[in-house]
């Protein structure tokens, strides 16, 4: 494989001109400048801001959304949520693969929710030309995902559930309703 020659000061510029034009010509990036507006409210008043208009570029939204500052949603249109949800700080959530959430759903700082993974099985293409694979992540009623869990596409989380801190979750994984799991690989820890 040939090496990749550095771009000369033209090269480079006209590449960022090109990047320039693609990202005020595709959807997401409105949708990037309206995060970081959105982020300047502080406070409640700022989890409630962002929970109204953010709600407004999902699927569906329910009431008394609530949408802490710093937190990246990717593609929020594939999100469907249900009243009451709260999703805390420093959380990234891609949802092009479709994301449902219930009702009463409280996601903790720095968790992220993956909807999407590369293609990899062509081993005569490079990964990053293979494209995505997409897969609904769904999360019953009455969960809270503790602080910097991280959720893989495909996964199903059955109502009542508690995942303690730094667990991953897969869709290997099969959850009982209104249990608390934790650990890597996830484990059941109790009844609630």
């Amino acid at each position: 494989m040939a090496k990749a020659q550095p771009l000369g000061t033209v090269g480079m510029f006209k590449t960022l001109i090109k990047s320039l034009w693609w990202d005020l010509h595709r959807g997401e990036s409105y949708r990037e400048l309206l995060f970081k507006v959105l982020n300047i409210f502080p406070g409640e008043s700022g989890c409630q801001i962002r929970g109204h208009f953010l709600g407004k570029l999902m699927k569906s939204a329910g009431l008394n959304t609530k949408i802490n500052a710093g937190s990246v949603i990717y593609f929020p249109a594939g999100m469907q949520i249900g009243d009451n949800f709260q999703l805390n700080t420093q959380c990234v959530i891609h949802a092009l693969g479709g994301l449902i959430c219930g009702n009463d759903v409280l996601i903790g700082p720095g968790v992220t929710i993956w909807t999407i993974n590369h293609e990899y099985t062509d081993l005569n293409t490079p990964i990053n030309t293979q494209g995505w694979n997409r897969e609904t992540v769904s999360i019953g009623n009455d969960v809270w995902l503790a602080a910097n869990v991280t959720i893989l596409p495909g996964t199903h989380i059955p109502n009542g559930v508690i995942i303690g801190a730094s667990s991953l979750v897969t869709k290997k994984d099969v959850l009982e309703p209104f249990c608390l799991y934790g650990g890597h690989p996830i484990r059941k820890i109790k009844h609630r």
